[in-house]
């Protein structure tokens, strides 16, 4: 998108933040709950006080998965004047299946379905740590029937990719879902069953071992970049497409670490 594009985007935000209450609302009035109106940006402003106090936990990396949408152009008033919705709902998920971002959508898949009373399609499209997704999502019809669900990479792409939208003008933000702690795996045959043996045998032998992340710039490699920042380590960097392919290649013992 070029520069004179995307400044026409913020125009739209507000219109784009009522599809969003509409999307909620919605879900609401089926479990008979009472709805409260309020203003895009009051909405916007409280999703960002969560999302800040669920994201911050001092002491470690966490990935935070949630929900956006694209607000490149404007909604028609027609769409928002229709029941809403009217029609079946696609999440693009930013990764292949099998790795943490595809698997906790499939589990608020359903109930996002029962509550809306609609069809929600999951999208896999994966590559360049979510930024193959993400474009799909930005080009997709801002119509509040497209949202993209991504991880914390969605605002740490920018700085490893050339990319051809904006993270910030192209998208509002819908929902923080879950954040995920990181974890470090080893195939069973690795030479460290601790991270104490895995720091002291990367030392030994620096450069020599390698571990596979879901992607560069996702937390995962993030996490193992600190680690050997902090600890003093060199280790290879594996990245793939995703989580999924990245844990079958160190159970098949092709990565000793995850």
């Amino acid at each position: 998108m070029d520069q004179e594009a995307r400044p026409r985007a913020r125009p739209h935000r507000a219109q784009h933040g009522r599809a969003l209450a509409a999307l909620l609302d919605a879900g609401r009035k089926r479990r008979g709950e009472e709805i409260e109106h309020r203003s895009a940006g009051e909405i916007r402003s409280e999703r960002r006080g969560d999302d800040a106090r669920a994201a911050v936990k001092p002491g470690r990396l966490i990935a935070a998965l949630g929900l956006v949408a694209g607000c490149a152009a404007g909604i028609g008033s027609q769409a928002l004047a229709q029941e809403y919705p009217a029609r079946p709902i696609r999440f693009i998920v930013t990764f292949p299946p099998g790795g943490t971002v595809d698997i906790t959508a499939r589990i608020l898949q359903p109930k996002l379905s029962e509550a809306l009373g609609q069809t929600v399609v999951i999208e896999n499209r994966g590559g360049a740590g979510g930024a193959v997704g993400t474009e799909a999502a930005a080009k997709s019809a801002p119509d509040g029937y497209t949202f993209l669900y991504t991880l914390s990479s969605h605002t740490i792409n920018p700085f490893f990719y050339k990319l051809n939208y904006d993270v910030e003008r192209d998208f509002a933000p819908v929902s923080l879902v879950v954040s995920a702690p990181q974890l470090i795996a080893a195939n069973p045959n690795a030479p460290a069953k601790t991270l104490r043996e895995l720091v002291a045998a990367a030392r030994e032998r620096p450069g020599f071992y390698a571990y596979a992340s879901p992607g560069s710039g996702t937390p995962g490699h993030i996490a193992a970049e600190l680690l050997k920042q902090r600890t003093g380590i060199n280790m290879v960097h594996v990245p793939y497409k995703g989580g999924g392919p990245a844990v079958a290649d160190v159970l098949a013992g092709q990565v000793p670490f995850l």
